[in-house]
């Protein structure tokens, strides 16, 4: 568990070198982020390729990986933050540090119940729905407007599908529950 202030890539370092220290050496760690770009800072880069066992894994832009942790981060807001009141932002931290604590002490799995295949064809229809929007605006003649979704579609069109990622058997059907500890 770790709060900052700032989410820059310096804040990033410092939780990364508490998690390689509290960490068991003899374990790989694997890193599911979104596409942030502390995440991709040039400092954090270099200092990830000098220690290995980091395996980083980007979530592709808009997907419902990050579902699972907005989950997450919505039962801490319901049962910390909005329930409470605070003095100060010492006594926030300490309630959200004290949750995590008994989460992580007597954890709750969260259950995946999208079928990947219902994730990926929704994600069909969106590009699809893209698509025939950008191309009823160019034959109106508003292509300035149609610009951003054609650009939006060529870099979801650039990521690699869902069943490319190591994570990928949690959407394309596993039905074991996730186990999320922060």
């Amino acid at each position: 568990t770790r709060t900052e202030k700032r989410h820059t890539h310096v804040e990033w370092l410092r939780f990364l070198k508490q998690i390689d220290r509290e960490t068991p050496k003899s374990l790989d760690i694997h890193l599911i982020q979104d596409n942030y770009a502390t995440h991709k800072h040039e400092k954090v880069a270099v200092w990830l390729a000098r220690h290995p066992r980091f395996k980083v894994h980007f979530t592709p832009t808009s997907s419902s990986w990050m579902n699972i942790v907005e989950r997450f981060f919505a039962d801490l807001d319901a049962d910390v933050i909005r329930t409470g009141s605070f003095g100060s932002v010492a006594e926030l931290v300490r309630d959200i540090e004290a949750y995590l604590d008994e989460r992580n002490a007597n954890p709750r799995p969260y259950k995946w119940k999208a079928k990947g295949a219902e994730i990926l064809d929704k994600i069909k229809r969106a590009r699809a729905a893209l698509d025939n929007l950008a191309t009823l605006l160019e034959a109106q003649g508003r292509t300035t407007e149609a610009l951003p979704l054609r650009q939006a579609l060529r870099r979801i069109e650039a990521e690699p599908p869902f069943h490319q990622f190591d994570l990928g058997r949690a959407v394309a059907g596993v039905r074991d529950p996730v186990d999320l500890r922060v």
